[in-house]
């Protein structure tokens, strides 16, 4: 009897509690609470915040900016984004402006492609690891090549020496490319070169070897980078500028004829970020750059809904989580916009900002590389609560070497892991509505647009670029980097926090003898190639450079006839020169 008075009791006494805490709720928090009433009530949380901070004497330590310099403050609400136009700024995914993300369904249709970078070595090495990732659960091919075949120089060539295979695939000639891809199902799947200058001579060679192999050209599904203006912002080109667009424009336009499942030009912001640039500068000069393009293809007589759905984005994901997720739906944005507002174009695909995305390699660290683990993580998280379409997630031994085995394995596994164990791709940019996000999206919007009125003040991104100004930018962000590391402003832990010494770990690295190899190769084909032949195509490239003809199909011509990639140089080398390097 006490016991069940007792409960009597406890439920009344419940009941009584949650009707008071019912009433509470209806008075302070109304349905549709005013603007005024919440600023009135962040003045007065801010009061307790300032309190708090007195009577504990915690120093708020918290960056007063994002790494890009947009001034943060320490909460968001809905006035800070009261002004918000939900079906202008927001809308939904699959439709303008696409800030939610570029396809209807998103993730919950198909998975982002996943993507690992491959290549060194023997073309056998490259091959072998392709099998192996693809047997673990890569879905696309993503091909790098070393910095001979990016330069235009052969395997063979002495001057080259100690630097074949080393970081990328070595590809002197169609040979070379035949051995990587060998028993590979190129004709299912999407393979990305990433040629990190022009794409062209290994283009010809792929096209080359897929027309051996009997695959139709019209089924052919992959990229290649074939952007060379982000080399003039941060490297060291091998040609001018003004060819160099021109040779770019020439492969796109092939592909919008002949391969139209393959994208002619993807635009790389992420080599302008590993350079040191911050997140605004590597939206601004990569959507900038794309501006480029389109211009010389209009020239040509094409209409900018058949230019624009061919081209793609290649960007990098960094540390600051929410800034990288309100980078990539800014540039949806603006993208969208560029493409309507200043191209006229009318067909939706027109306006999709399509992006693959790497993780920052420049963000790992070689003092305790397993905490490049959860920095990778984090580098995917924002790539796809940002809305990537495809990505290649670094492996932790990447500031030491070359990607082991295993370590490429968990950076595959990482992916996994996320797609199917984390529920984040179950609901379509999940972050959505977030007043932080929202405002952070806007900030940087506009930040990309007051950096296109200084470019279009300076006669647009050609003459930005020919004056060096990208250059010069993102040098002094470099610099102004590494000072605020150096300092301990920007925490690096296991460098400038927790510092730790490099310590000992297994590092995949290029012998010597497979350079021999390769080299071996090139010369093998130098040997048994029709002579006559090579001088033939040979010739005909030469003038068809000279004419200023689409060179295209002349590439191919000469990549079936065993021309190395080398000897395709230097025939733009004698017909357009040298890039006068401002360094």
């Amino acid at each position: 009897m006490r016991y069940e008075l007792t409960i009597s009791l406890m439920r009344i006494g419940i009941i009584s509690s949650l009707r008071a805490y019912d009433g509470v709720e209806k008075q302070t928090l109304p349905k549709r609470s005013k603007s005024t009433e919440i600023k009135q009530a962040r003045k007065k949380w801010k009061k307790t915040y300032d309190k708090w901070i007195r009577d504990t004497k915690i120093k708020d330590k918290a960056p007063k900016t994002t790494p890009s310099k947009i001034p943060l403050k320490s909460i968001y609400d809905p006035t800070d984004i009261e002004d918000f136009d939900y079906l202008k700024k927001l809308g939904f995914p699959g439709i303008y402006p696409f800030t939610r993300g570029v396809y209807p369904t998103m993730y919950r249709g198909r998975p982002w492609t996943v993507r690992l970078l491959s290549g060194f070595g023997t073309g056998e090495d490259a091959n072998e690891r392709f099998k192996f990732l693809v047997k673990e659960g890569e879905t696309g091919l993503n091909l790098a090549l070393d910095s001979p075949t990016i330069y235009g120089f052969d395997a063979d060539d002495p001057r080259m020496r100690g630097e074949v295979g080393q970081g990328g695939a070595s590809i002197s000639s169609i040979e070379a490319l035949e051995r990587i891809f060998k028993d590979l199902p190129i004709g299912r799947l999407s393979t990305s070169v990433v040629t990190h200058f022009l794409g062209l001579p290994t283009y010809a060679m792929y096209i080359a070897m897929a027309d051996k192999q009997g695959i139709p050209r019209k089924n052919l599904r992959g990229t290649t980078q074939n952007d060379p203006l982000w080399l003039f912002h941060v490297g060291n080109p091998p040609l001018p500028l003004k060819p160099s667009v021109k040779l770019a424009v020439d492969l796109q336009e092939f592909c919008m004829k002949h391969t139209p499942k393959w994208y002619g030009i993807n635009v790389s912001g992420y080599h302008i970020r590993e350079a040191g640039s911050n997140a605004i500068q590597e939206a601004v000069f990569t959507l900038a750059d794309a501006t480029v393009f389109i211009d010389e293809t209009l020239s040509r007589g094409w209409h900018i809904d058949d230019i624009a759905p061919q081209i793609s984005f290649f960007m990098n994901a960094y540390n600051n989580l929410f800034e990288e997720i309100a980078k990539f739906r800014a540039m949806r944005r603006v993208w969208a916009k560029i493409l309507k507002e200043r191209y006229g174009a009318k067909k939706a695909r027109s306006l999709i900002f399509k992006f693959h995305t790497q993780t920052g390699g420049s963000a790992l660290t070689a003092q305790e590389p397993l905490n490049n683990i959860v920095r990778a993580t984090i580098h995917s998280l924002a790539a796809i609560i940002g809305g990537t379409q495809s990505l290649h997630t670094d492996s932790y031994d990447e500031a030491l070497g070359l990607p082991t085995e295993a370590a490429a394995k968990l950076a595959l596994r990482t992916q996994h892991i996320i797609y199917h164990e984390s529920g984040v791709p179950n609901v379509i940019d999940p972050l959505g509505g977030s007043y932080y996000v929202e405002w952070l999206t806007d900030q940087v919007e506009e930040e990309i647009w007051r950096y296109f009125d200084r470019i279009d003040k300076a006669g647009g991104m050609l003459a930005y670029t020919e004056a060096g100004i990208p250059r010069r930018e993102i040098s002094q962000t470099s610099y102004q980097t590494q000072l605020a590391i150096e300092r301990g402003d920007i925490p690096i832990v296991g460098v400038n926090l927790f510092k730790s010494k490099i310590g000992d770990f297994e590092v995949c690295r290029v012998k010597l003898e497979q350079e021999d190899a390769e080299i071996d190769a090139v010369k093998r084909v130098r040997k048994n190639r029709n002579q006559k032949a090579v001088e033939e195509t040979l010739g005909e490239f030469r003038k068809a450079c000279q004419k200023g003809v689409n060179v295209t199909p002349y590439a191919i011509k000469a990549a079936k006839a065993n021309v190395t990639n080398g000897e395709m140089y230097q025939v733009f080398w004698d017909v357009y020169g040298e890039w006068p390097h401002l360094d």
